[in-house]
């Protein structure tokens, strides 16, 4: 009789075990209440870039804003994948994607490029037959925004490599390339020293800025939550203001276009070298 419940007390503490032990292992796999936003400036200067967006996601969606420290840290944590939604650069977008990864929202306005060189820029024929600097991790954006605005050029040129710390403008002024393709954030952070020896073109994009992606792992529920908070952030007087300075204009939900995008994007690994960024200096 003693037997008898001691084998069935011990079959119910062996039971009790493996539930805790399945609800742990479950929790594990639920993505967290973070987002992961990526940017290539420093990260105490993102970190307060961006404040008026991280503060509003942590007030309305308690959403805790995770900055990656340079390339190297951005690539690790973006294979980790356990923040609920990720803000990546362009060259991250296919390999979230095939993560499993859906765009959740996307930038209202589209990525500006510029053309750059030290002598007049009439159109981006000029470019034909020339050295073109460009930053090889953003080698294909750049490419299907200049073959969409003006076809046939991009087959002519010789590319130069521009990858940082060798900008396209830094190639141009040294004479090792004619011209030049930057985006118009890294372009705005060049010195009016710079600026004053180049001559610049606009080349038009449908590609958007940037773009929010959720979880695999996100339940449909928390994903329209977020989408809903994301898409009317800019009703919010200081996240508008903030909105306004990137000239992002606002989220809205995400164009088949980025999708058609996004899928002719390389399957490559983006920043194996992570810029030359050692992160154990």
């Amino acid at each position: 009789m003693l037997r008898g419940e001691y084998l069935k007390r011990l079959i119910l503490l062996l039971y009790l075990v493996s539930v805790a032990s399945f609800g742990q292992e479950s929790e594990q796999q639920q993505p967290e209440d973070k987002i992961l936003v990526y940017t290539p400036l420093p990260a105490d200067i993102a970190r307060q870039s961006i404040k008026p967006f991280s503060d509003y996601l942590q007030r309305e969606l308690g959403l805790e804003t995770v900055i990656p420290r340079g390339e190297c840290d951005a690539y690790e944590k973006f294979e980790a994948a356990s923040e609920a939604l990720v803000l990546p650069v362009v060259p991250l977008w296919k390999m979230l994607t095939e993560k499993g990864y859906t765009r959740l929202v996307e930038t209202g306005k589209p990525f500006e490029l510029l053309g750059i060189s030290k002598q007049i820029i009439t159109a981006l024929e000029d470019f034909k037959g020339k050295r073109v600097a460009v930053d090889h991790n953003y080698l294909h954006l750049h490419r299907a925004i200049v073959e969409g605005d003006t076809q046939g050029i991009w087959s002519t040129i010789e590319i130069i490599d521009a990858t940082p710390p060798n900008f396209s403008h830094v190639r141009v002024l040294k004479g090792e390339a004619d011209y030049g393709l930057i985006s118009a954030p890294v372009w705005s952070l060049t010195t009016s020293a710079i600026k004053e020896r180049m001559h610049t073109i606009q080349i038009f994009s449908q590609t958007p800025k940037g773009l929010i992606m959720a979880h695999p792992q996100l339940s449909e529920e928390r994903k329209q939550r977020y989408q809903r908070a994301l898409m009317t952030m800019d009703q919010n007087p200081e996240v508008k203001q903030w909105l306004d300075k990137l000239t992002v204009e606002r989220y809205v939900a995400p164009k088949s276009e980025t999708a058609a995008f996004v899928e002719r994007l390389p399957s490559t690994i983006p920043f194996e070298n992570c810029w030359g960024n050692n992160l154990s200096e």
